[in-house]
């Protein structure tokens, strides 16, 4: 007698908070995520999983919990990854910035290598918001085989310039909110224009992922001393284009999800990535800017579908 399929929508991911220190000492927060697909004996008719682990990188100032609602969705694919990992970089979430306050995008490429050694990864996944994009870029020099496929959200190897310095210069301007109400509200003043789709709770998510909390109150999500592009003091330095480092990545498969309005990747940035990389698609999250909220709509089964590919 053939054991039915168990359907995706019981599946769910067990989480598992790690603790992991990077070669100076510092200790970074992560999760390991591992797919459970309810009783032992159903597994055998269960819907298919890809066995080949997933690294979610958060965009360049946010934690971990940036990843919390797709992971969930993605349990419900059709061909999930069968285990997830994430990690919030050094000053970010609740990993400690280190000794040194003058930590760079290097610092963090480093990180991102010494987490993997330590978790025994290698030839997986990954997937990274923004700017951060950078920080996986550069580990490509020291560890060319480290990952197997991409998933750039709304993330390339250079941005436009233009609409950096818009949403750098308005994000600057936005004062600190007093309430969890007032931190939705001041986001949605920022970029409701672009996320068209996004409803109060989608806002409410959005601000919790902004900023900590504290005693009950919004906070700085970061440490007070991390200096990355988003938070920088002079926006008139051109941003960093490493075409020539992505090379490395050139014969990986890739899959750009862009935001629709999104103003930091372009169409025409978009063209060009498709153009460079030997095995590039792209798919829009629409209604949305930068960066996609990746649970929303039919984006997890598009991601699932396209780690999971032959």
């Amino acid at each position: 007698m053939t054991t039915p399929a168990l359907p995706a929508e019981n599946s769910s991911y067990i989480r598992r908070d790690l603790t992991v220190s990077m070669t100076d000492g510092t200790r970074l927060h992560g999760c390991r995520f591992d797919l459970h697909r309810g009783h032992q004996k159903a597994r055998r008719g269960a819907h298919p999983v890809n066995n080949t682990p997933l690294l979610c990188i958060p965009s360049e100032l946010y934690s971990l919990d940036q990843y919390e609602k797709l992971i969930e969705a993605l349990a419900k694919t059709d061909c999930p990854p069968s285990r997830i990992y994430s990690v919030s970089l050094r000053g970010r979430g609740q990993s400690e910035m280190g000794r040194n306050a003058d930590t760079t995008t290097v610092d963090d490429a480093q990180d991102i290598i010494d987490f993997c050694d330590a978790n025994s990864l290698h030839d997986i996944d990954v997937l990274v918001s923004g700017r951060a994009v950078f920080a996986v870029i550069l580990t490509a020099p020291k560890r060319p085989t480290l990952f197997r496929r991409l998933v750039l959200n709304d993330a390339a190897p250079e941005f436009d310039n233009v609409g950096i310095a818009r949403l750098a210069t308005a994000a600057k301007r936005m004062p600190m909110p007093k309430s969890w109400d007032e931190a939705s509200q001041l986001l949605q003043q920022l970029n409701g224009e672009a996320f068209p789709i996004f409803t109060d709770e989608d806002w409410n998510e959005q601000a919790r992922l902004h900023w900590a909390d504290k005693d009950g109150t919004p906070a700085l999500g970061h440490h007070k001393n991390l200096i990355r592009l988003s938070n920088a003091d002079d926006y008139d330095i051109r941003q960093p284009v490493l075409w020539d480092v992505f090379k490395l990545f050139r014969t990986h498969r890739c899959l750009l999800v862009r935001g629709e309005h999104s103003e930091l990747v372009t169409p025409e940035i978009e063209q060009t990535l498709v153009k460079f990389l030997e095995d590039g698609e792209t798919v829009t999250a629409m209604g949305q800017g930068h960066c996609p909220a990746l649970h929303q709509d039919d984006l997890p089964h598009t991601i699932a579908a396209f780690l999971a590919a032959d």
